[in-house]
C-alpha cells in the first residue's frame, strides 16, 4: 500500500517474507546464514519483529567445506553439476525497479528471483548428501 509514495519503506514486504518462512522448519539459503538470515533480522528488528535463528542449509558452506572451486557462488556451482540459467540484474535494472517504480524492470527482477530459487533448489538437492546432520541451528556444516 506504501510503495508509490514511501518505497524506501520495506517493512511490510519484510514481514510477508517473515511469514512465508515461518512455514518451513528448514530454510535452504545459498550464502543465506552469512547474509540473507541476518539482513532480513536487522530489517524485522528496526520494526520490533524479533527473528531467532532459523535452521539453515547453506550451500555455500558446503561447498567450501566439501568442494573446490574457484568461485562458491550459486552460479559457479550450479555450472558444476550442469545447471544452467542464472540471470543478471544489472545496477541500471535494480535502480529503475527500486527508484522510478519501472515495471517491466520489477518484472525482470521477479523471473530473475524465481530462477535462482529453481537453481538453488536444483543444486541444494545435488549437494544434500553432504549435509553431515542437521542441528537446532541448522546444517553442521
Amino acid at each position: 500500500d506504501t510503495w508509490d509514495k514511501h518505497r524506501s519503506d520495506d517493512s511490510q514486504i519484510c514481514v510477508d517474507i517473515y511469514s512465508e518462512l515461518l512455514k518451513y522448519r528448514i530454510w535452504i539459503a545459498h550464502n543465506g546464514l552469512a547474509y540473507d538470515v541476518n539482513f532480513l533480522r536487522s530489517r524485522l528488528g528496526k520494526i520490533e519483529v524479533e527473528m531467532p535463528q532459523p535452521k539453515v542449509v547453506d550451500p555455500v558452506r558446503l561447498a567450501r567445506r566439501f568442494l573446490r572451486f574457484k568461485f562458491n557462488n550459486l552460479e559457479s556451482v550450479g555450472e558444476h553439476y550442469g545447471f544452467v540459467g542464472k540471470t543478471r540484474v544489472t545496477p541500471e535494472k535494480w535502480n529503475k525497479a527500486a527508484l522510478d517504480g519501472d515495471s517491466s524492470c520489477l518484472d525482470y527482477i521477479v523471473e530473475h528471483c524465481v530462477a535462482d530459487v529453481i537453481l538453488l533448489e536444483k543444486v541444494a538437492n545435488k549437494m544434500a548428501y553432504m549435509i553431515p546432520k542437521i542441528t537446532q541451528w541448522g546444517s553442521d556444516q
